[in-house]
């Protein structure tokens, strides 16, 4: 595997770790078990343009990097899915330009719904066996099927996987900057 390739496939990894690792803190303050770790929620928050920047932009060039590098034709799905993220890139570039935080989240967080619900879709499609729909990406002129697994590594993460979580990231850091301007 091409060493960039492991990269962003070890870059998943850890940011699917430290989604699960806020998400059980956000759990353990509901259930009022801890106070929450507030340097971290506040850091995030403070600079989650800059972090939304990163992920859409890292998101971005990691699926040219597939395509156009490695030579993974993408399918219908991922096409869609890279329709609600490319956008997000601008998004990001014009809101730390114009230094307008909360207004980028609202357009980033219903892109990222769309596209997680297609990356979900298509990670879905590419584990079961039974399918809820078939894809006839043949007659749409696309020569490789939805369903085709490319470069799974660590026993779950495809490409719609690592997609998936660069959407889940952005909610995430839409979140955080809420709170930490709610906050102030």
């Amino acid at each position: 595997m091409p060493i960039i390739a492991e990269f962003l496939m070890k870059l998943v990894l850890v940011s699917d770790i430290a989604l699960v690792a806020l998400m059980l803190d956000a759990l353990a303050v509901k259930m009022r078990l801890k106070k929450r770790l507030f340097p971290t929620w506040e850091f995030l928050g403070r600079n989650a343009l800059w972090f939304g920047l990163i992920v859409s932009l890292v998101s971005m060039l990691g699926s040219l990097y597939y395509s156009d590098i490695l030579k993974f034709e993408p399918c219908v799905l991922c096409w869609y899915q890279r329709i609600a993220m490319y956008p997000q890139v601008a998004l990001f570039a014009v809101a730390l330009w114009k230094r307008e935080p909360f207004r980028v989240w609202t357009y980033s967080a219903v892109l990222s719904v769309i596209g997680a619900l297609i990356a979900g879709f298509h990670y879905y499609i590419q584990v079961s066996s039974t399918p809820i729909v078939t894809l006839p990406c043949s007659t749409l002129g696309y020569s490789v099927s939805c369903t085709a697994t490319f470069a799974p590594v660590f026993g779950y993460i495809t490409i719609p996987v690592m997609v998936l979580t660069g959407f889940v990231m952005l909610l995430v850091l839409g979140a955080l900057s809420r709170y930490t301007i709610e906050r102030r």
